[in-house]
């Protein structure tokens, strides 16, 4: 048996988000947990743990770092922490971690590549870090390691100028203090699933766009930084780990309907397809 726990960070705005997710991919995962700002309501299913009042985005650094306490107490081999707008493939995240070292001091996920821009202070950063858009994977080594790098006082982190609101980032600065080391789920890590951010002067956005020509490099088994719709292929799709930006709400793209239940659907039939075989 697995043992592992899947940490949300989310807000009370999207608890029908949530209430989906437990329809769909978490509907298999024992060890679900949402990290939210209001106290659920008598008799509310699912695991949801209030971190703050606060349902800024901003909030969702204190939600996730939250998350990573509380994960290292509840002493899983593994930790997987993710948005509300992520999909979860079980099978091929289960696969993924039992092909890897559950005792070695690596962080995993998706890299990103490129410079991250503080709009705020007006500076750029230029380093390599995991993208929370596709989760950030710990093994209980790493976390363990993690939180003794962690400063006690949460809302520090939000007071901290260099950390803007993007949870990834906070992730990274704290993972520099210390020895965890980065592992990517692509065997060509420069040419794998790496984006970048913008640099300053695009009108202050915030942009995410693959290195060209990454999908034809991608082997195996990847966390998914983008959204389904922007996979490329379906024999891609296969390999995902996790997708980002999918909601209870479909949408058309590439003349397709993508939502929580369309892609619970599609897993179901990949399943089914493996099984008959």
């Amino acid at each position: 048996m697995n043992n592992y726990g899947i940490f949300v960070y989310t807000t009370h705005k999207n608890f029908s988000r949530c209430q989906k997710i437990l329809e769909t991919w978490g509907s298999n995962i024992e060890n679900l947990f949402f990290y939210t700002d209001r106290e659920p309501e008598a008799n509310t299913k699912g695991n949801f743990i209030k971190v703050t009042d606060d349902d800024t985005y901003d909030s969702n650094v204190i939600k996730n770092l939250y998350a990573i306490l509380d994960a290292q107490k509840r002493n899983y081999d593994w930790s997987l922490f993710l948005g509300d707008d992520n999909y979860l493939f079980k099978k091929n995240f289960e696969s993924y971690i039992n092909s890897q070292n559950n005792i070695e001091n690596s962080i995993f996920g998706s890299e990103l590549l490129g410079t991250w821009y503080n709009k705020r202070t007006n500076r750029a950063y230029d380093f390599k870090y995991l993208d929370g858009g596709g989760g950030i994977l710990f093994n209980k080594t790493s976390l363990n390691n993690f939180v003794l790098l962690m400063d006690e006082n949460l809302e520090s982190y939000i007071d901290n100028e260099d950390l803007s609101k993007f949870s990834d980032i906070a992730i990274e600065l704290i993972r520099q203090k210390g020895d965890i080391s980065i592992n990517t789920t692509t065997n060509s890590a420069e040419l794998g699933p790496i984006k970048q951010r913008a640099t300053p002067g695009q009108n202050d956005q915030l942009y995410y766009g693959p290195v060209e020509g990454w999908k034809e490099y991608v082997d195996g088994l990847y966390f998914g930084s983008m959204a389904p719709w922007n996979v490329g292929s379906d024999e891609m799709l296969k390999n995902a780990i996790t997708l980002h930006h999918v909601n209870e709400q479909p949408v058309i793209k590439n003349g397709r309907e993508w939502s929580l239940d369309k892609l619970w659907e599609y897993e179901n039939n990949i399943n089914n397809e493996e099984v008959s075989k």
